[in-house]
Order: structure tokens, then sequence, then C-alpha cells
């Protein structure tokens, strides 16, 4: 029990004590009583009965007014200490709900008054962190767009160097179809070299078959002449036999006739043998000749070249094989080499495309930083608006304040007047109570103790006491009222206007009961007072500063739009950009295709070239040989011409020995006639010599039979040596067209091997700048990846720039909703702190 209850009960309990000691001793007086101790005993029922009743009043008093007024008068205490959050939800007030409520409705306001100054502060200094933070963003995306800006001078310093080399490989593309048109007008020249080296229908061997078989068939005929020769000589043999025994015969009839006509046969039979070793020593060496014909023959089939020269068409055809094949590789290169130029064409009209997104995203990005400087300048004017000063001169007022979750309050409906109706009522309860206990249980008890037994003794007490207790509890009850309810209606009218913003308020007077309580309402008031007053110096320049930084949000936040703006395009032209760049690295995908297709196809037409080059070395080499054997086959057929010419002279020389044996057979037949006609005159003497003239006769005609035979070959033999000069002429004909042709097809060879050459040093310098442009390709592609490479962080730096300036503009608004927000809390916090000045 604290002091104002305990001064409560004291003064109350002895106030009823004494009114009841005063009822008993009138009632005593009524009573007529003289016996002290009938008095004594009256007093102390009187007192003990009043003290009943007042002990009830006080604990029905304490319970609902003492002890809600020490919550109270805690409470104002905790409020004018800055303690807002306090709450009086647990506390029950009984009949002083009213004031409890009235109490919490002010704290609640004074609480809300308090939470917007704060939220001011709390304003301000979120408003001075936005600013921060937005200049920290600025300062960020500044970086941002400066290092974008450097990727993007890096950029498009390598579309620059891609540029460079596009223009490069255009130039070798241009370069390689350059070569590429001299080396297809060489291989036309080659083509038209291989046209006019086309292969002749040469018959050499055909021709040189025929003077064979003629050779053979003269080798035939010479046989023949042989064997008529042989017959000859047997013939001659046995006619000079014959004419030595026509000798012999001659000499023993001694005939001189018969002498003269066997010396003349054996005469002529010697000379038909001379003749004969003459014929015999010809056809020997026509044999001889005949053999080496044949010999010189089998060399000329040797050497003649008819395999060569097909050889030398194969070489050309295989040239022409070749040059058929590069020549579709030379058409498949220029193709290549024209898809590579037209990807080389549309790679530098996409990278100019780049570079003209490129040159539109540093200017956006030079007008983006530009704006950002204004930005920032705005930022450091926000900054400058004195928000620390601000800050803390609201938090050091508001230091002392413990303050309660902000919550709205509504009107509190409660008047001093319902307060006082609460009294009466609790008065006209407290007697009415007070009385009916006195009348029923301590009036009879009285009139017991007194000694009255009658019941018009005990009719006395009752109705006694009954007003002895209705008059303590009329005096204590409006004690009650007088000391605590009318203050109290006084409190709740004071706390409504304090709650209404009237700090001008002082509860002055008597306050019964609640001067304590009235001394901590005044306390707090003069507190709250002096927060406001300190709060209000402030309240202007917050106002003041919330405007002004509202008027720069709007500014920053015009510019932070043109600054979206210029983001939106600076992000679209970067995402136009890497597309570009994605069309690039596709296009440069093709040109490396193009560029494989010019290398693989340079470096299969070189080899080609190469073989083509052997082929026509080889050929030429072997026109060499040609040339050689073409000069062997030539001596051979001169050798088997002037053999041909001796075999000629030899049937000449035939012939004309021919014409002797058969001169000499015509005479020796001749003869035997003679001989034979004097045989016939000598009779008897004579007919030996007639016998060996006859037989003489026949061989001379079998010899001129021989003969004839002989003579007969003999012009068959000039006739076969004739078609053996004639071969050999057409051979040597075929010779020359032979030599001809090798010296044609060596010079077409030659000129092949020239052009083919050149064909082979255009396809080098096609492979080496192919090799070159592969360099510049490859060197496209690295560079085409750090080109995607900065692109894509071209991209992404617009994109975060873009999110920043995003960012930004949010942070804009959230100052600008924080700035009205503030400047409505200012304008409310100042009308606020008006109303409780007024």
């Amino acid at each position: 029990m604290n002091r104002l209850e305990r001064d409560y009960v004291v003064s109350t309990i002895g106030l009823g004590a004494a009114i009841s000691s005063l009822f008993g001793l009138a009632f005593c007086w009524l009573l007529g009583l003289s016996d002290i101790r009938l008095i004594v005993s009256g007093s102390a029922a009187y007192l003990v009965g009043g003290g009943l009743i007042t002990v009830f009043a006080v604990r029905r008093n304490l319970r609902n007014c003492i002890r809600p007024i020490g919550v109270m008068t805690d409470f104002l205490e905790s409020i004018s200490q800055g303690v807002l959050n306090r709450s009086l939800a647990e506390h029950d007030f009984n009949m002083l709900e009213q004031v409890k409520e009235t109490l919490v409705h002010m704290g609640g306001q004074i609480n809300l008054l308090m939470t917007n100054i704060m939220d001011c502060a709390a304003g301000i200094e979120q408003l001075g962190a936005s600013t921060a933070v937005l200049e920290e963003n600025s300062k960020s995306a500044e970086e941002q767009i400066r290092e974008t800006m450097s990727m993007g001078v890096s950029l498009t310093e390598e579309n620059q160097k891609q540029k460079e080399i596009i223009r490069n490989i255009i130039l070798q593309m241009a370069e390689i179809q350059e070569i590429l048109a001299r080396t297809e007008a060489e291989s036309r020249q080659l083509f038209d070299l291989l046209q006019v080296t086309e292969a002749g229908s040469y018959t050499g061997n055909d021709t040189l078959d025929e003077v064979e078989k003629v050779v053979r068939e003269l080798q035939h005929e010479s046989q023949t002449m042989l064997k008529a020769l042989g017959l000859i000589e047997e013939t001659v043999r046995f006619t000079n036999l014959l004419g030595l025994n026509a000798s012999i015969e001659a000499s023993r009839v001694g005939k001189l006739g018969f002498m003269t006509v066997a010396t003349e046969i054996r005469n002529l039979a010697e000379q038909s043998l001379v003749s004969a070793e003459q014929i015999k020593g010809l056809i020997t060496g026509m044999h001889e000749n005949i053999a080496a014909v044949e010999a010189e023959l089998k060399k000329t089939r040797q050497y003649l070249l008819n395999r060569d020269i097909q050889q030398n068409y194969e070489v050309i055809n295989a040239t022409w094989q070749a040059l058929t094949s590069i020549s579709s590789r030379i058409q498949m290169i220029i193709d290549y080499t024209r898809t590579a130029g037209e990807q080389a064409d549309s790679i530098a009209n996409s990278l100019h495309e780049v570079e003209r997104h490129a040159d539109r995203t540093l200017t956006g990005m030079n007008r983006i930083v530009k704006s950002l400087e204004q930005q920032l300048s705005l930022v450091r004017t926000i900054q400058s608006l004195s928000f620390g000063h601000l800050v803390s001169g609201i938090k050091n007022t508001m230091a002392r304040y413990v303050l309660a979750e902000k919550t709205e309050i509504g009107v509190c409906e409660w008047r001093g007047r319902d307060l006082m109706e609460i009294g009466k009522t609790y008065r006209h309860k407290t007697v009415v109570f007070a009385v009916v206990m006195a009348a029923v249980v301590f009036g009879p008890l009285t009139a017991l103790a007194a000694g009255q037994r009658t019941m018009e003794g005990i009719l006395v007490g009752v109705l006694w006491g009954g007003l002895a207790g209705g008059v303590i509890a009329w005096v204590l009850a409006s004690m009650n009222v007088k000391r605590i309810i009318e203050p109290a209606v006084v409190l709740i009218d004071h706390a409504q206007a304090i709650a209404a913003g009237d700090l001008n308020r002082e509860l002055t007077g008597s306050l019964g009961n609640l001067s304590q309580l009235g001394s901590r309402f005044n306390d707090m008031v003069n507190q709250i007072s002096q927060t406001v007053n300190e709060i209000s110096n402030i309240a202007d320049s917050v106002k003041n500063t919330a405007r002004r930084t509202i008027d720069t949000a709007d500014r920053a936040m015009e510019t932070w739009d043109e600054i979206a703006g210029e983001a939106h395009v600076l992000t679209g032209s970067a995402r136009a950009q890497t597309m570009g760049l994605e069309i690039v690295s596709q296009e440069i995908a093709g040109i490396a295709e193009a560029i494989q297709g010019v290398a693989r196809e340079a470096d299969l037409m070189h080899h080609e070239m190469q073989k083509t080059v052997n082929i026509t070395q080889e050929g030429l080499a072997n026109a060499v040989l040609q040339k050689s054997k073409a000069r062997e086959t030539s001596l051979s057929v001169e050798r088997v011409s002037e053999v041909v010419a001796r075999l000629q002279e030899d049937s000449d020389r035939i012939s004309e020995v021919v014409r002797v044996i058969a001169d000499i057979a015509s005479q020796t037949s001749l003869l035997a006639f003679n001989a034979a006609i004097e045989s016939g005159r000598a009779a008897l003497s004579g007919r030996a010599f007639g016998v060996l003239a006859e037989e003489t006769r026949i061989l001379s005609q079998e010899a001129a039979s021989a003969t004839q035979e002989i003579g007969g070959t003999v012009p068959r033999v000039q006739e076969i040596i004739g078609r053996v000069v004639s071969g050999m002429q057409q051979v040597q004909v075929d010779l020359g067209n032979q030599v001809r042709i090798i010296g044609e097809s060596e010079e077409a060879l030659a000129r092949i091997e020239n052009q083919a050459q050149l064909v082979r040093d255009q396809s080098l310098q096609i492979m080496k700048t192919v090799r070159s442009l592969v360099e510049l390709q490859e060197s496209v592609v690295m560079d085409s990846r750090k080109v995607a490479a900065f692109s894509e962080e071209n991209v992404a730096g617009a994109e975060e720039i873009f999110t920043v300036i995003e960012d930004q503009t949010q942070t804009y608004h959230m100052i600008k909703e924080i700035d009205e927000q503030f400047l409505s809390n200012s304008e409310r916090l100042s009308s606020q702190i008006m109303s409780v000045r007024a």
C-alpha cells in the first residue's frame, strides 16, 4: 500500500468512526439511557457498524479509484519522463475506466505526435541515406558507363581491325580471282595445245610388216633362183662332161669337125659354169643382203616409235584428263572464291552496321555521362540540404523518449460530465447499500447492545442505524466524488484538450486526492510543451528541406528519365550490335568454309599440276629418247635402202648373167644340133658322137629352161625389190611423220610443261595467298571472339547500366515518395505543433 492509499484509508476510516460514534451517542440520548455501560456499548456498536461500512467504502474506493489514481500517476510520470510505450491494458480502472481511456487516448496522441517527429527524423535519415545510395549508384553507373565506353572503344578498335582484315581478305580474294583467271587462260592454252597434238593414223609398223613380207618373198625367190642355178650348174657340168667325151670320141674317130664342136661345147660349158658361179655369187650376196635387210628391219622395228608415240599420246591424254580435273577444280576455286568474296563483302557490310551501332552506343554513353554529371550535381544539391543537422537536432530532442508503435488514435468520446454521472450513480449505490446494511444488520445489533429488547427500541435502532449508515456512506461517497471524481472530471477535460493539442492548459487549484496526479499531469504537459517548442524550431526547416528536396528530386527524375531513355536506346544499340556480331560470326564461319574449300581445291590442283608437270617432263624425256630412236631408225632405214639398192644391182647383174647363160645354152644347143647333123653325115663312125651331141642338146635345153626360170624369177625379184624400196620409202615417210610428230609432241609437251609450271606456280601462289587468308581468317575468328566477348560485356554493361538506371529511377521515385511522405509528415507535424502551441 502506497502513501496515497494509506493516507486515504486512515483519513476515511477515522472520519467514518467519528461519525458513527456521534450517531451512537445520539442514539443513546434518544433512548434516554443513563447507564454508562449501555451508552458505551451502544456507541461501540455504532462505531463498529460505521467502521465496517467505512471499511467497505474504503475497499471499494481503493479498488475503484485510489489504486487507478496511483497507476495514472505513474503513467503520467512515465510520459513526463518520455516513456510513451507504457500500456494500461493490464490495469482495471473500474469506475475510472473513462479516465484510463482518456489517458490512453492522450498518451496515444502524444506518442503519435512524437512518432511523427521520429518519422520525420527517420524520413530525413532515409532521405539522406537514399541520397548517399543515389550518389554511390550514380558514381557506380558513371564508372560502369565509362568502363562500358572503354569496352566500346576497344570494340570499335577491334571492329576497325576486323574491317582492315576483311579488306585484306577481299583484296586477296581479288588477287586469287586474278590468278585463277590467268590459270584458267593457261589451262585453255593447254587444252588448245592438246587439241593440236591429236594422234594421227600412223601405220609405220604395217608398212614394215609389208616390207618384211616382201623380203620373205624375195628370200623365197632367191631360193628358187638358187635351185634353178643348181640345175644349170649340174646341166653345165654334164654338158662339159659330154663335151669331154665328145672330144675323146672325136679323137678316136679322127674327125676334126667333131673335135672342134666338142671343144666349142666345152668352152661354152665352162663359160656357163663361170656365169653360174657369178650368178651363184650374186644370189649368195643377195642372200646376205636379204639377211642384212631382215636384220636392219628388225632393228628398224625395234627403233620404230609407234609405242613411244602412243606413250606421248597417253601422256597428252593424261595431261588432258588432269587439266580437265584441274579446270573443274579451278571452277570450284572460283566458286569458293566468289562465295568467300561475297561473304567478305557481307562481313564488311555487317561490320559497318556493327560500327554504326557502336557509334550510336558510344554517343548514347557520352550523353548518359553528361546527364550523370548533371545528376551527380543534383544529388550533391540534395545532400547539401543539411539532413544530418536536422536529424541530429530531432534525435537530440527526442533522445529521452521511448516510443510505442505508431498507432492511429481515434476520437475519444468520453467527457467529464459522463464521469460525474458515473460518480452520482456510484454515490447513490453506496448510500443505498450502506442504509440497507445499517438498517438490517447494524441497527438491531446496536439496539440489542444498548439493552433495548423491545420492538420499539429495536425499531428505533433500525431506523437510527439506517440513518447513520446512510449519512456515513453519503459523507464518504460525497468526499470521494469531491476529492476524486470531480478532479478526475477536470483531468479528463484537460487530457482531452492535450490530446487535441492544447498544451497551454495547467491543472490549478485543489485536486483533492488527485493533487499528485495533477502535478504529474502538469509536469508531463511542461515536458511535452518543451519538446514541442524545440521541435517547432526545426519544423520549418524540415518543411523547407522537404519542398526543396521534392523540387530537386523532380528535376533529377526528369534527368533520370532522359538517362533511362538513352539507356534504353543504348541497350537496343548494344543488342543490335551483338546481333550484328552474331551475323558476322555466322558469315565468318561461311567465309572460313569457303577459304578452306579454296585451300583444299588449291592444294589438290597444285598436286595435280605437279603430277601434270611430272607427266610432261616424263613425256619430254621420252621425246628426247624418241628423237634418238628416230635417228637410229633413220640410219637403219638408210642402211636397208643401201642394201636394197645392192639387191637391185645384184638382180640386174643376175639378169645380165642369166642372159649370158641363156645365150650360151642357145649356142650349146645349136652346136649340139650341128654336131648331130655332122654325126649323121659321118654315118656309123659318128653315131656315138651323135648320141653325145643329142645329150648335149637336151642338157642345153634343160639349162636354157633353168635359165629361163631364173630369168623369169629375176623380174619378180626386181618387182619384189621395188616393193621393198617402195615399202622402205613409206617407212621413211612414216619415220618422217614420226619425227615430225615427235617434234610437235616435244614442242607441245615443252609448252605444256611451261604452261603447267605456270599453272603450278599460280597454284602455289594461290596456296600461299590462301595460307595468308587462313591466317587472316583465324585472326578474324580470334578477333571476332574478342569482339563478341567485348560485345557481350558491352551488352552486359549496357543492361547493367539500364538496371542501375532503373534502380536509380526507383530510388528517385522512392525518394520522391519519401519526400512527399516527409513533407506530409512535416506539414502534419507543423499543424500539430501549431495547434499545440495555439
